[in-house]
């Protein structure tokens, strides 16, 4: 829902610091080169990544990792919403 939003990247922003913002792109080539110039904006690679209007990408070293910072991120977009 936020990244559907015209204040999308601010509110991702503020929410979760360091975190990558990617404008929206066709998905396939134009979506990539989107994905790789914000990561390259960054020092480290982020684990979380919002992509406007199509969603949510996130990375882990360890499985349980990866599901643990989902269901974080997830936790904290509900609360911010008031959705369940």
């Amino acid at each position: 829902m936020l990244a559907c939003l015209p204040s999308w990247r601010s509110d991702f922003e503020q929410l979760f610091p360091g975190c990558a913002c990617v404008p929206y792109e066709t998905p396939g080539l134009e979506l990539t080169l989107a994905l790789r110039s914000e990561m390259r904006q960054h020092t480290r690679p982020p684990q979380v990544y919002f992509l406007q209007n199509h969603g949510l990408l996130i990375g882990a070293d360890a499985e349980q990792d990866l599901y643990a910072l989902y269901d974080a991120v997830l936790a904290k977009l509900e609360q911010h919403l008031g959705v369940d």
